[in-house]
């Protein structure tokens, strides 16, 4: 399960292991998937942004920006 609240990125695993990207938008989180170990999020400040899921900090880790999305 991954959900976005305002700014945030969460991703809830079936073994109900949690993974936090915070303040990863500059503005609300609108979609959010999971692709294998990376989360693809989409947000009204026009980007999305690729996150890969974090080893031992359950935090997922910025990858990769896309600019000019709407």
């Amino acid at each position: 399960f991954v959900c976005g609240s305002g700014n945030n990125v969460m991703l809830l695993c079936p073994d109900r292991q949690h993974y936090i990207a915070e303040n990863g938008h500059a503005s609300m989180v609108h979609s959010a998937v999971a692709v294998r170990d990376t989360v693809w999020t989409a947000s009204s400040d026009k980007t999305i942004r690729i996150w890969k899921l974090g080893e031992s900090a359950r935090s997922l880790n910025l990858v990769k920006v896309l600019h000019g999305h709407s």
